[in-house]
């Protein structure tokens, strides 16, 4: 169902599908708004290289990050179905730990094509200026 709604940024209409939330109706800010910020993307770049990770050892990993902002990124990850949690027995304890899922996994190949496409602009930029 398509309606228009009022834009608060520049005051003009924009069409988009009301079923779609936030995303509007094109694919890729849906991709986008997952991968999300660069803490997010950290943390599903951490869960590809270690395979899974507890809680404090994904927090260790990243410098000055609160807890609360780990928490709330993981569960929107979780949500996503980007990453899940998994009880692991080690030495008789059991642990929870993070891992990418299947299609946390298929991300991996977007957030490398995007950073290829980062560090080529940051190059023709560089050349630009010179």
């Amino acid at each position: 169902m398509l309606t228009t709604v009022q834009s608060t940024y520049d005051r003009t209409s924009v069409t988009s599908y009301a079923d779609e939330s936030i995303t509007g109706p094109f694919p890729v800010f849906y991709t986008l708004n997952l991968i999300g910020n660069h803490k997010k993307t950290s943390v599903i770049l951490l869960l590809n290289e270690v395979m899974s990770a507890e809680f404090t050892e994904i927090l260790d990993s990243f410098n000055g990050m609160n807890q609360f902002v780990l928490i709330k990124i993981l569960r929107q990850l979780e949500e996503d179905c980007i990453i899940k949690r998994v009880l692991a027995e080690e030495g008789g304890d059991y642990k929870v730990k993070y891992r990418l899922t299947y299609t946390g996994r298929r991300l991996i190949p977007i957030i490398n094509e995007l950073s290829s496409w980062g560090k080529e602009q940051r190059r023709h930029k560089a050349l630009i200026s010179i």
